[in-house]
């Protein structure tokens, strides 16, 4: 599962689902997010998605600022994914650490 949300974050697995994953991420955690996870820094992260929407028309991820928006983005979205800072604020959502 880490490989498919890795792949969703940097905009490769759009052909997942019948319409395309929105991938979120929560403000407060995404330089430990790009760091940890996608092994990427900040100015890389966006080097990757301008060439993205460039070459592809696609749009990064939604930025949204607290993990509770996130969530529940999550929660009323279809197939969308997301990332957050404090598990316990994961209620109504399934939960892959």
């Amino acid at each position: 599962m880490a490989g498919i949300a890795r792949l969703l974050a940097l905009g490769a697995a759009a052909f997942l689902a019948a319409a395309a994953p929105c991938a979120l991420h929560a403000q407060t955690v995404q330089d430990r997010f790009l760091t940890n996870f996608l092994k990427v820094d900040n100015g890389k992260y966006y080097s990757i998605w301008a060439k993205k929407s460039f070459r592809e028309g696609v749009n990064p991820p939604v930025l949204k600022a607290t993990d509770g928006e996130v969530v529940d983005f999550v929660r009323r979205t279809p197939g969308a994914v997301g990332y957050i800072g404090d598990p316990s604020k994961a209620v109504g959502v399934a939960l892959v650490k």
